[in-house]
């Protein structure tokens, strides 16, 4: 069975994202099995927290790590910035179409299909979605985040998916802090990690550690459409 472990520190502020990341990847990929580990709790939590970081060599945190079974397979580290929550959903993504066909017969939602179940989600009364996803955080970044058409361009020059000046643009079903943003275009789709921090005024947002430029046209949910013309 494809594990992935992810240790935090709560002390560090490390929860609320963590929990984001677990329920976000679950929802998104069922059958995937996720473990957590705070490394702030003393005792056996603490302990599987450091083995599993020991058993990749990694110092920091937050930090995760891919198993098969016992045996490593993959390692998302904070020192060399590839712990990024886009990172690890699209390593999960790209790895579990394969691994659930010999393992898990379960079925991989196509990229249109999440998209659709964001706004489904975001139709959900508050009692419906704790109901599923017990973090009242993510019910309101959810639930405050606008739908429509973005376009975005990083203008950091930190090493990514993106390089600086590159752009992506699409229909978004959740464009808010707390959230990350998942562009759906005819061409590809595309999503950020995490967003920290929205500057409405400069049309510039955050994330862990990267910044975007943003043009964005809101729609009403009668005109929210992954098909865009």
């Amino acid at each position: 069975m494809y594990t992935l472990k992810i240790v935090y520190n709560s002390l560090l502020g490390d929860k609320t994202n963590t929990l984001k990341l677990k329920y976000t990847l679950e929802y998104f990929i069922p059958g995937l099995h996720i473990e957590i580990y705070d490394e702030n709790i003393y005792g056996k939590e603490r302990k599987r927290a450091l083995q599993i970081k020991n058993a990749f060599g990694a110092k920091l945190v937050p930090f995760a790590g891919v198993y098969d079974d016992k045996r490593i397979i993959k390692g998302f580290y904070s020192e060399d910035s590839s712990f990024r929550s886009d990172n690890i959903f699209k390593y999960c993504m790209d790895n579990m179409n394969k691994i659930n066909k010999i393992e898990i017969p379960v079925e991989i939602m196509t990229f249109d299909d999440r998209v659709n179940n964001i706004l489904e989600l975001k139709k959900l009364s508050k009692e419906e979605f704790l109901a599923r996803y017990p973090d009242e955080n993510i019910y309101n970044d959810l639930h405050n985040s606008k739908v429509g058409h973005i376009k975005i361009t990083k203008i950091s020059t930190n090493p990514g998916y993106l390089g600086e000046n590159e752009s992506r643009e699409g229909f978004t079903p959740g464009f808010g802090e707390g959230i990350s943003c998942i562009i759906s275009n005819p061409e590809y789709y595309y999503y950020t990690s995490i967003i920290k921090q929205i500057d409405w005024e400069n049309k510039i947002f955050y994330t862990l550690n990267s910044k975007y430029s943003f043009e964005f046209n809101e729609s009403t949910d009668s005109e929210s459409s992954i098909q865009e013309t």
